[in-house]
């Protein structure tokens, strides 16, 4: 499939331009030389806030898209990338299963033998982690080559007596009569050709490789609605015209609660630019008495720490002061408020408040801390 992109008919992702064109002389360069693998392989780091991870598993998923849609005779390359994969599936402290696992598992099936080792790493992979196992990795590659039989048997030799209580629980014979139809799934959703890409493929590799330009393009031929497009921007971080969707939004929706969501939603990206959006504050404020339990929703303690943050931000001396009085009204009606809204209110009250105003929301902060330090131990 091709599309015009720039106004001319060319590929929807095209290898031999950045940032793809690195990530193809990389590839070349695992393919010539064994010693590069180290810029792919599993590197275990600990960080605070985010646990366990692999230092080199963007560079590897970026490699095993390329790879995927210029094979090689690179039998030894995927075993090692898979291995790499299921070593980085096991530590990683947020799990996950992910493309990469499949599709070095479907390059496996075309260039392995069957032999004991890879039935292994497709058992290893299904095993990875609780995502793997919970369904992010088919067991349908454990039974793709091999018997059944010879299947349990190997997991019998090499796994634990665990391995094989949790591989028997599984139909063999159905998942076996299913193949034909799951090879076609596989084929369907991971495109081997860029020809055959859809704008889906496209988006998702451009995100992968860091293309905003190309992922953006195609992120909103795919969005369907204001929010669609809204949420997009947001992660493009564009907070100004995800402003612009979520007005769309809140006016298309078809509930208060749907209306107050978007509006709340709103404030908190116009805080990043800032837009003062005092007349969405207003329509949320007469919103409220409709939401169903606001003080004592997550959508009310969002609302009010929207608020709050818009009021910090804004430069605005004739907005702020009304949104910082409004955020207040609407914190004192709530049933609670978190450490981080209280935060957000101490940064308002800084600009707007009166003096005895933040020192009382400075104590909360401090009650609030007390609180959860407490329930840590």
């Amino acid at each position: 499939m091709e599309s015009e992109v720039f106004g001319y008919n060319a590929p929807m992702i095209e290898l031999n331009k950045q940032p793809y064109r690195e990530y193809v002389e990389l590839l070349e360069e695992l393919r010539r030389d064994e010693s590069a693998r180290d810029w792919v392989a599993f590197d275990k780091v600990v960080a605070d806030g985010r646990g366990t991870y692999d230092a080199n598993e963007q560079e590897r998923a970026r490699v095993v898209h390329v790879l995927y849609v210029d094979p090689g005779d690179d039998l030894d390359l995927v075993r090692f990338l898979l291995d790499q994969e299921i070593a980085a599936r096991r530590a990683d402290s947020f799990q996950g299963a992910g493309d990469v696992l499949t599709m070095l598992s479907l390059r496996l099936l075309v260039l392995g033998d069957a032999s004991d080792d890879d039935i292994w790493r497709f058992w290893s992979a299904k095993c990875a982690n609780f995502d793997t196992l919970a369904g992010g990795y088919d067991i349908e590659f454990v039974f793709a080559q091999r018997p059944y039989d010879e299947v349990r048997q190997l997991v019998q030799a090499r796994g634990t007596a665990k391995n094989v209580a949790f591989f028997d629980k599984y139909d063999g014979d159905a998942i076996v009569s299913d193949l034909p139809a799951w090879r076609t799934r596989l084929v369907r959703n991971y495109p081997t050709s860029l020809a055959d890409f859809t704008y889906q493929d496209a988006a998702s590799w451009a995100e992968l490789f860091g293309d905003t330009e190309t992922y953006e393009h195609y992120s909103l031929l795919l969005a369907g609605t204001a929010q669609d497009r809204a949420n997009l921007y947001r992660r493009l971080e564009r907070f100004d015209a995800a402003v612009d969707q979520w007005r769309l939004a809140a006016e298309a929706a078809t509930t208060d609660w749907d209306r107050a969501a978007m509006l709340q939603r709103l404030i908190s990206d116009a805080a990043q630019v800032p837009i003062h959006a005092l007349e969405e504050v207003a329509q949320l404020d007469a919103l409220r008495p409709n939401v169903a339990e606001w003080n004592d929703v997550g959508l009310g303690r969002m609302a009010t720490q929207a608020c709050y943050e818009l009021a910090a931000a804004t430069r605005d001396a004739s907005a702020g002061p009304t949104i910082w009085k409004t955020a207040e009204r609407w914190r004192k009606d709530l049933s609670s408020f978190t450490l981080v809204g209280l935060q957000a209110a101490v940064a308002a009250a800084e600009k707007w408040g009166e003096p005895y105003e933040l020192e009382a929301l400075r104590q909360a902060v401090r009650a609030e801390q007390a609180r959860i330090n407490e329930l840590l131990g």
